[in-house]
């Protein structure tokens, strides 16, 4: 669920509008030509979940990061419903990476020719981004079976991308 249009302006306008907006994870900005998404800090559902102060701007790569992160605990989890969700999210913002939608990289927008790099570089962000959040679950407690079960899900992600 994304933010209604009214609290979407509302970060844009917080965080300096198109003149001035970077991503507020790795500080790449918009006027170089990435696309900015405006992501909540946190995802839960309730009815504070359109409040603009809940956002702010990342970039495509670091919006997919959290989704990734969040698909990872639900599985872990085994919670089914917050499971769909952040899979349904992940592969929107990956749909939305691979039809070039914003600049992925510091190189060109994505063409079809560059389609199979771009899924082999989002694939490398996927791992990356379940990597550290394996070590934070190990840490907390998490069970081997537990991880067990994120990794079918990290796996199922990237097989569907295929």
């Amino acid at each position: 669920m994304s933010f209604s249009y009214d609290s979407y302006r509302e970060i844009w306008e917080r965080e300096g509008g198109r003149e001035s907006a970077s991503c507020k994870t790795c500080g790449v900005k918009y006027k170089d030509g990435y696309n900015l998404d405006c992501s909540h800090l946190d995802h839960k559902r309730d009815k504070d979940y359109d409040n603009p102060n809940r956002g702010i701007l990342e970039c495509l790569r670091c919006h997919l990061k959290r989704h990734v992160k969040l698909y990872f605990v639900a599985c872990c989890e085994s919670k089914k419903k917050t499971v769909k969700q952040e899979r349904f999210s992940c592969l929107t913002i990956c749909y939305r990476i691979i039809t070039g939608e914003g600049k992925w990289t510091n190189n060109d927008e994505v063409t079809r020719v560059k389609v199979k790099s771009v899924k082999k570089s989002i694939t490398d962000v996927i791992f990356e981004a379940t990597y550290y959040i394996r070590l934070e679950l190990q840490i907390k407690g998490f069970s081997h079976e537990d991880l067990k079960l994120g990794m079918q899900g990290i796996t199922d992600l990237i097989v569907y991308l295929d």
